[in-house]
Parts: C-alpha cells; structure tokens; sequence
C-alpha cells in the first residue's frame, strides 16, 4: 500500500481528464505512486500534485461515466489484445493502480485504457521459437527502415508491424523475463524516449499477467519488436559498469525530479531490478538520471 498522504491525492487527481488537451497521456498518478516508493515524504507528494495538476483538464462526462461500468474481471479480458494502446500507457497506468494498492484507483485506470484503446493488426504465424532470436534478426534485417512515420510511439509501432517485412517476425514462446533484460539493454545503450516506454511495459506486464488474457503476451512482444524498429534497431549494451550507485542513491536522487518519466523509469527499474537481479535495470535508472553513461 502507498502512504495515506499518497492515497488521498490519487483519489484528488480522479477528478482529471486521462489525457492533457493534446491527447498526450496524464502521468500525475503513476509519478505519485512512483515517488511514494522512491520514498518522498508527504510535502514532496503534495508539492508535485499540486504543480502538475495545474496544466491538467476535468475529467469528461463521459470518462466519468465509463469508469463508474467498469470491473477489473469483466474489461481486462477485453483490453488484453490492446496492451500496446498509447504507447503501452493504459497497461502502466493499471499495473499502477494495481501496485498502489488503492481499489478506488482501478476504475479510473480501466477507464484511461478504455478510452485511448488500439489492437494492433492482426500477427501471421510464429517464425521464431524466442523473442532474442527474433531481435537479433531484426537488427541485421537491412529490408526495415531505420526511420519510421508517424506522429506518436503507437502510430509507429502500428505502421512497424503493417510492414509485410514485419510479418516474418511473429514469436513462438515469448518469455516476460527475457523481453524485460533486452528491453533494458536497448534503453542502457540508447536512453531512447521510446525504449524508456519498453522497459516500463515489461514491468507493468509483470505485475498484471496473472490477470491477463493468454493473448496479451504475444500482443506486447510483437509490440516490443515493433518499438525497436522504430528507434533505428540499435546495438545494445554489452556491460554494465563496475561503480553504478546502489538502489537507495537512485531513489533519492529521483525524488527532488519533476520528470514524471524519470520518477516513473526509476521506480520501475527498480522494481525490476529486485525482481531479476542482473544489473541491467539499475544502469538503465542511472541513465535515466544521468548517473552514468550509456556503455559501448
């Protein structure tokens, strides 16, 4: 459970539309749950709220209304083919709700996803028995494009995977661990904005699978593919340096931050981190925070 100071302002910032006046995503109750674990004391929470809350909008009637029909057992089976909607941020922002442990705060995330949904289009059949198998390929596949169209992350990825090139990369057995490492390699290599969006999939994935529909893992590995075209299919990284700082200095350096992105990458490499131990995740948190540099 998040903190009772954290509580009572995700359950103020309801009041907000899902999304600012130019259809980019409303990130203020993911940052406030991210913030509440990195360890920000109440005044900190209550200063972000109110700074971000300022460029939000109300809530529509009609986002008020979706979310007052909508149980988590009856619409997470729905949404499950569509765990790539907005750029993986409807699933974010549920695995958050969920980890906050605020039941009020589930309707609201149904509806955030609800409202912003997309299915990517339909996958061919799998030609690659892993997901590295598959990545490995498309790094060296000289027919995808190093540049991809489109004015959002979605529309990228949804123009990557209506590519008939594309086609051929469809995975037999994805495995949520091994998207997750590779995801974070790609985002220690690059500190893409793109790949930023990756890693924090894979860790809002992990926290929902139990609760998803048997095709949400395919779904979001073709997603995850897609999303490396669309940054240019870029080496990863290869090592992880010796003098990263440990878990507690990223946290603290996070909190003073008024990047919703870095409040939230950080608290999900974290939670990674202590999920697969391997380093991976902690240099993607010291990019982010510019704690160290992107290795070779």
């Amino acid at each position: 459970m998040v903190s009772e100071a954290c509580r009572d302002l995700l359950i103020d910032a309801q009041q907000f539309s899902a999304t600012f006046s130019n259809g980019l995503f409303n990130h203020l109750p993911m940052a406030l749950v991210a913030l509440d674990r990195l360890g920000a004391d109440d005044a900190r929470l209550r200063a972000f709220a109110a700074s971000y809350s300022a460029h939000l909008r109300p809530k529509s009637d009609a986002e008020i209304a979706l979310a007052r029909t909508l149980r988590i057992g009856e619409a997470l089976p729905r949404l499950s083919s569509g765990v790539a909607s907005q750029a993986f941020h409807g699933l974010i922002r549920l695995a958050y709700a969920m980890d906050s442990g605020v039941g009020e705060e589930i309707p609201d995330a149904l509806s955030a996803w609800m409202s912003g949904y997309s299915e990517l289009p339909a996958a061919g059949a799998a030609k690659f028995e892993t997901f590295a198998e598959a990545l490995a390929e498309i790094a060296k596949d000289d027919r995808l494009p190093r540049r991809v169209d489109g004015r959002s992350i979605s529309r990228q990825i949804a123009n990557v995977v209506a590519l008939p090139t594309f086609d051929d990369y469809r995975v037999a057995d994805a495995k949520l661990p091994e998207i997750a490492l590779l995801s974070a390699r790609i985002y220690a290599a690059t500190g893409d904005f793109t790949a930023l969006h990756m890693v924090t999939g894979c860790h809002a994935m992990r926290v929902l699978a139990p609760l998803l529909g048997p095709q949400a893992l395919p779904a979001f590995a073709t997603a995850i593919l897609a999303a490396y075209v669309t940054i240019g299919r870029p080496p990863l990284a290869e090592r992880i340096p010796n003098d990263l700082p440990a878990d507690a200095a990223l946290a603290a350096r996070a909190v003073p931050s008024d990047d919703d992105h870095d409040l939230k990458m950080v608290y999900s490499c974290l939670r990674e981190e202590a999920e697969y131990g391997t380093g991976w995740h902690r240099l993607g948190a010291a990019v982010r925070l510019g704690l160290a540099k992107m290795p070779a």
